[in-house]
């Protein structure tokens, strides 16, 4: 059965067998080394941190331990800062040792037991160093009992949670080295059972590789050389039952080389016959392959890129002609990538325009497809398209300058044939259609701009163009119509305007007469009443500064009796200050002789004591100087009780004093109240008749007030028809000068004087409008005369322009 196997599947056989044993090898390996991992992994990330983790919360409790004795020797209270953030810390470790045994839920339940025993341990270390400071020595060593007895219960447990983690990493060392050592055997095993197979594999290859060759391999590789060479001469003799060596194989291919250059040479007769025709035709064919790389142009597109040469070396500096095959087509294109994506992927036909020079060429490429359907290159054909892009452009020149209302341009016919002529005369004749129609509109449109209304579209128009002249024609005769109307309208309101304005102004004369008689009589009431109305506010403001003076008398007796109450309290206040020094004294000296004996107790524990000799011996210093301040503290507290004695006899006199001085006051606020309500019903009165000449006098300016209004709103109205008088005159409705001027004759008074409100003083809202319209309309009058005497007619025209558009 082996002999059906070929040489190459013995050659992988055997390597496969060593390959296999290899691989056996290697996943043994792994195996083992998967393992080794995954213990370094649980020593490094879990059991030696938490081992660390353990010391250092060891240390922290040493430290809470330390800092809180200290508190105890020293009375200090910053020991118990340095004792909570050790705590803090300890707090922080147990709870980085809880991520890290997270699922080991019997090592979280002893972390919680140690949490709970640190708690005790704090709490018990707290309350010996306040047991030291504030109940002395005795009651502190009898809670110290406790705190050393919880401080050895969480060390042990401390250090049972430490040995595990320490077992737990022996544990993996030695799983490592047993695991190291298995496949360090292994490995020496399989290495020896490779070698001996390679060897057997080896000599059974080459025994089976000289039958299945059939001879020497360097007289088959001189046979293969000349083959390669093209010599297919040589005789290959071969043994009488060789028919399937190596040998065998190559007299076969010898034979059909023979036949396929037999064949190979009749195809490239036919295919020189179809580079003929292809060289011949009038098209420009260009051929290239998957890479763009051009293999064929025939002479049509030779000769007609050889015209454009030079143009051609403007985009291309190195472009010949002649020299096309070899060179790339992406140097046609001005972006080589995309259209290299385009060819890539290029199923159909796809034509495109490119610039070469001033030229167009328009090139249509097609895939070529072999017979086993695989693309193999690119045709391309190249058609010159200059003459038909010109027509183009020009076409679009005169559509766009069209659509921005520019209708002068027109079509070349120059050198035009058939459709193209057709085309452009009828887009000369559209746009002389459409250049005549709005130079017509135009022409109109400015005479109505200048208030001609006389001018009109004569010429015959078609379609949409008929129906702009019509429209147009019957706006200029409706306008006509309208200017009629308005100039008999103006006549009449000038007329009315006139009579109102003169009637109005006699009666708002009259009107201001009696209105300034009464505004006297009121003022000489409110001078009246402003006088009374300041006697009795000065009589009121003494009232007030009577008032505010017993009421500050009074406040000033009770102050002084607050004065007196107060040095008696402080004087009681300072004997019982000296009592307390005095038990601040004798405090100060029995903590010296506390620390005296401290310092002793010191001496006495030696080197271990000298911490705490040194903190009696502050305490003694402490003890000293306090009994010195609490001394100078009695002397100062004695002086002071003497001196508030005089103040007391003092406070007293003045609290006398005050109660006269408040009688005289209350007397004479008494007399002021009267002469206030005497001076306040006097105003009373007095304010009422000024009351009613005030209404009447506001009754009077507001009817002045309308009369005003009514001249002012008359002779604004004048102005007004005035105004459109002259505007209507600037419009031109027939061909009679006579009738164009008449209304420049319009009469137009000028105002000599304003009539004015009596009282400018008084704010009425009525008179700020009339003073508006009254200026507005005066000085419009006096401006337009003004204007009509001095300035042209077009000018004129001008201003009567601005007021029709508001029209």
């Amino acid at each position: 059965m082996l002999k059906y196997i070929s040489f190459k599947a013995r050659i992988l056989l055997g390597f496969l067998a060593i390959i296999s044993l290899m691989t056996v090898i290697s996943a043994s390996s792994l195996i083992n080394l998967s393992n080794t991992e995954r213990d370094l992994t649980e020593i490094n990330n879990n059991l030696l941190p938490n081992a660390l983790l353990m010391g250092q919360m060891a240390r922290d409790i040493v430290l809470v331990h330390q800092f809180l004795s200290d508190v105890s020797a020293s009375h200090s209270p910053a020991g118990y800062g340095d004792a909570e953030k050790s705590a803090q810390d300890f707090k922080q470790g147990l709870l980085q040792f809880r991520e890290h045994i997270m699922g080991n839920f019997g090592k979280l339940k002893e972390v919680d037991i140690l949490e709970a025993n640190f708690d005790l341990f704090y709490q018990d270390g707290k309350r010996m160093a306040l047991a030291y400071t504030n109940e002395g020595p005795e009651a502190g060593s009898a809670v110290m009992q406790d705190f050393d007895h919880e401080s050895y219960k969480l060390s042990s447990q401390m250090i049972k949670l430490r040995n595990t983690e320490v077992n737990a990493a022996k544990y993996h060392v030695n799983n490592i080295t047993e695991t190291t050592h298995q496949v360090s055997t292994v490995l020496w095993t399989m290495s020896l059972a490779i070698i001996t197979l390679a060897l057997g594999i080896a000599l059974f290859l080459t025994r089976h590789l000289s039958k299945q060759i059939g001879i020497d391999p360097l007289y088959a590789k001189g046979i293969a050389k000349e083959i390669a060479k093209g010599d297919l001469s040589r005789s290959i003799q071969l043994e009488a039952d060789d028919k399937d060596s190596l040998l065998h194989a190559i007299k076969n291919m010898q034979q059909k080389l023979l036949a396929s250059r037999t064949a190979e040479h009749k195809a490239a007769e036919e295919i020189l016959r179809i580079k003929i025709a292809l060289d011949n035709t009038s098209i420009g064919i260009m051929i290239a392959d998957n890479e763009r790389n051009i293999i064929y142009a025939n002479k049509s597109v030779v000769n007609a890129l050889g015209k454009i040469e030079a143009e051609i070396r403007k985009q291309i500096p190195a472009f010949s002609a002649d020299a096309l095959i070899g060179t790339s087509m992406d140097s046609f294109y001005q972006n080589p990538s995309q259209q290299a994506t385009v060819l890539a992927a290029l199923s159909g036909t796809h034509s495109e325009d490119i610039q070469l020079g001033d030229r167009t060429i328009m090139v249509v490429a097609n895939p070529v497809i072999s017979h086993q359907d695989q693309r193999i290159g690119t045709v391309t054909e190249w058609h010159d398209r200059t003459a038909e892009v010109a027509v183009e452009k020009e076409v679009s020149a005169i559509v766009v300058a069209a659509g921005m209302g520019d209708f002068s341009k027109r079509f070349d016919l120059h050198d035009k044939v058939g459709f193209l002529r057709e085309l452009g005369e009828g887009l000369n004749q559209m746009l002389y259609t459409s250049e005549t129609g709005l130079k017509e509109v135009v022409r109109v449109l400015g005479a109505l701009s200048c208030g001609d209304l006389t001018e009109t579209i004569t010429n015959d128009h078609q379609g949409t163009f008929g129906q702009l002249k019509d429209n147009t024609n019957a706006t200029v005769e409706k306008l006509k119509s309208i200017i009629h109307q308005i100039k008999e309208a103006t006549d009449c309101i000038n007329t009315g305007a006139k009579d109102i304005a003169s009637g109005n102004s006699d009666l708002s004369h009259r009107t201001e007469e009696q209105a300034a008689s009464l505004e006297q009589t009121a003022a000489s009431m409110e001078e009246l009443t402003s006088s009374v109305q300041h006697n009795t506010e000065n009589a009121k403001q003494t009232n007030l500064l009577a008032i505010g003076a017993a009421e500050i008398a009074d406040q000033g007796g009770a102050v002084v009796g607050q004065v007196v109450a107060t040095m008696n309290d402080i004087k009681e206040s300072s004997l019982k200050i000296e009592e307390i020094i005095s038990v601040i004294d004798d405090i100060a000296f029995q903590t010296n002789i506390l620390a005296i004996n401290a310092a002793i107790e010191a001496a006495r524990a030696g080197t271990h004591g000298q911490g705490f000799s040194v903190v009696a011996g502050e305490v003694r210093n402490l003890a000293q100087r306090a009994a010195a301040s609490a001394g100078e503290i009695k002397i100062l507290i004695e002086d002071a009780v003497k001196k508030i004695d005089d103040g007391s006899g003092l406070a007293a006199q003045a609290g006398k004093t005050m109660k006269e001085v408040l009688n005289s006051i209350r007397g004479v606020t008494g007399m002021m109240s009267e002469i206030t309500a005497a001076s306040v019903e006097q105003s009373a009165g007095i304010e009422q008749v000024n009351l009613a000449i005030n209404q009447m006098d506001y009754v009077t300016q507001q009817n002045a007030a309308l009369v005003e209004q009514a001249a002012a709103a008359a002779e604004s109205l004048e102005e007004q028809a005035q105004n459109l008088a002259i505007t209507i005159s600037g419009f031109k409705i027939d061909n009679n000068p006579a009738d164009r001027n008449a209304f420049y004759a319009v009469d137009a008074p000028v105002i000599t004087s304003e009539i004015h409100p009596s009282h400018p003083h008084r704010e009425h809202k009525e008179h700020v409008i009339w003073n508006t319209i009254r200026s507005t309309g005066s000085n419009a009058l006096h401006n337009l005369e003004n204007a009509a005497a001095a300035k042209s007619k077009p000018q004129q025209l001008a201003f009567a322009n601005v007021d029709w558009e508001e029209f």
